[in-house]
């Protein structure tokens, strides 16, 4: 099961380090010149809150996906994507950058990085809450970021907990991002399949 984590969440962890990484080398730096903490405080501040923050964020998760399915249905408004922004997406490299972000939808029970049944609208159908699903799990991981610059001394806000806040909105960014960019595409294909069907059973 670890094994299985470290290989899904790889490229999100080596990010996660070099970001935090820097945090901590930019500090360290600034503390040999003008020494306001220990070295040795300015790691385990790094490592501590990252820890924290990682941990209430698999809370986050885990309570919004615990959230009734007909909150996420994906033809309300709340869901729609415009084409303007899927434009916007496009032009930011969307396509390139998208398989580096880990799919963690298999440990929600539900895979969303391949197509298991596209001729069945009752599976894309569920394909589609899942985005809507990931897409707020996502946005609800990122409410740790703000609790994380009360958990401890403000002197440390600035040069510490804004960054890591930074660094958490900025990965659960991408892929609620991602989610919003499957689905129109998704949504038109359901939607022509559902009408089809429905014209098939008049028939019949």
């Amino acid at each position: 099961m670890v094994k299985k984590y470290v290989k899904v969440f790889k490229n999100y962890l080596i990010l996660l380090f070099i970001l935090v990484g820097l945090v901590g080398l930019v500090n360290t730096i600034v503390a040999l010149y003008n020494p306001w903490i220990e070295i040795w405080r300015i790691w385990v501040i790094c490592i501590s809150h990252t820890l924290f923050i990682i941990f209430l964020d698999a809370i986050a998760a885990t309570i919004t996906h615990a959230l009734p399915e007909s909150w996420f249905e994906p033809t309300k408004r709340i869901y729609h994507v415009s084409k303007g922004e899927v434009s916007f997406l496009e032009t930011i490299g969307i396509k390139k950058w998208k398989g580096w972000v880990p799919e963690t939808g298999e440990f929600a029970g539900f895979k969303k990085n391949h197509m298991y049944d596209a001729s069945s609208p009752e599976y894309i159908h569920k394909f589609l809450v899942e985005t809507c699903y990931a897409e707020w799990v996502h946005y609800s991981m990122m409410i740790p970021s703000i609790i994380d610059l009360f958990m401890g001394p403000t002197s440390y806000i600035v040069p510490f907990f804004i960054w890591f806040g930074l660094i958490n909105i900025f990965l659960n960014l991408l892929p609620s991002l991602i989610q919003r960019w499957v689905r129109p595409k998704m949504l038109r294909y359901y939607i022509h399949m559902t009408k089809n069907k429905t014209k098939d059973e008049v028939i019949a």
